[in-house]
């Protein structure tokens, strides 16, 4: 107890004694966490965690935090493997790695918390998406897609839009207000690559606001356009949808694309991630 006590004077006696029977070898167990992320953009280690809408625990390694100081994280928005061990993301856009859980205590509330965000899966899929700038590969195939045909339809220009259509692609209830014109449509369409940078499981884009809305309209003229049928799409919106090249296209069966369902889930996604940028809360 007196070698932990002395290698991390944070602790109170009863953790370290805890700790010492618990984890007798703490050092070792910290540096093989610590080379597994060596490199990776980690902002700490958790110990002894235990994740509920945050997660709690031991933390090292953080800023502003002394080692072996208890920590409490923000929202839990994302939880993923990192080799061996289980990470979380917080709201606070940070990544941790937790080194152990709380028993099986621990254990239970890390399974919860993981059906929890599944079933949630819109509101944390977009909260990760405004704090991280993280989405899946396939959400940003279907979304170059969907921009893609509203330029195609000619939705860049405001007078060619339907009311419905107006009111998503300026955010605006009554339709009025800056949007996204044709070559700027074209432009954000292009900027979106599935295989892009890829980042713990997820490509790596940006949007404002004003592109996050034409998203938003680009997605609904998608799915009016019955775009969720492989069978509807033109050669080349099915390419940019599978994320396929056009010499693979003659089956339709190549690749893996988003039904009516998937695109109108991934455009709740889209929805929160707004009202996330806009400071909305957690369900």
């Amino acid at each position: 107890m007196l070698a932990i006590k002395q290698l991390f004077p944070a602790l109170p006696a009863y953790d370290a004694a805890m700790l010492n029977r618990e984890y007798p070898d703490l050092a070792t167990l910290l540096a093989t966490a610590r080379s597994g992320i060596a490199g990776q953009d980690f902002h700490g280690l958790l110990l002894h965690a235990t994740p509920m809408s945050n997660v709690v625990g031991y933390g090292f390694d953080i800023a502003g935090h002394h080692d072996g100081q208890w920590f409490t994280s923000g929202e839990v928005i994302h939880i993923g493997k990192h080799g061996d061990h289980t990470f979380i993301e917080d709201a606070l856009g940070r990544r941790f790695l937790l080194i152990s859980l709380a028993g099986e205590n621990g254990a239970q509330c890390l399974a919860q918390k993981e059906r929890h965000i599944a079933v949630n899966r819109e509101y944390f899929a977009g909260t990760r998406h405004a704090v991280f700038g993280l989405i899946h590969y396939e959400d940003a195939a279907t979304i170059r897609a969907a921009l893609t045909s509203y330029a195609d339809a000619g939705m860049g220009h405001p007078d060619n839009r339907p009311f419905e259509i107006k009111k998503r692609s300026t955010g605006c209830p009554t339709g009025e207000g800056p949007s996204l014109d044709q070559n700027e449509t074209r432009a954000l369409a292009a900027m979106i690559n599935p295989n892009g940078e890829l980042t713990f499981g997820a490509v790596k884009v940006h949007y404002s606001l004003l592109e996050l809305a034409t998203i938003d309209a680009a997605l609904q003229i998608y799915l009016d356009a019955g775009y969720g049928e492989p069978f509807e799409r033109p050669d080349r919106i099915h390419a940019l949808a599978t994320n396929t090249t056009a010499d693979a296209l003659a089956e339709r069966k190549v690749g893996r694309s988003y039904d009516d369902e998937a695109i109108c889930e991934l455009m709740s996604h889209v929805t929160i991630c707004v009202k996330r940028k806009a400071g909305w809360g957690r369900p």
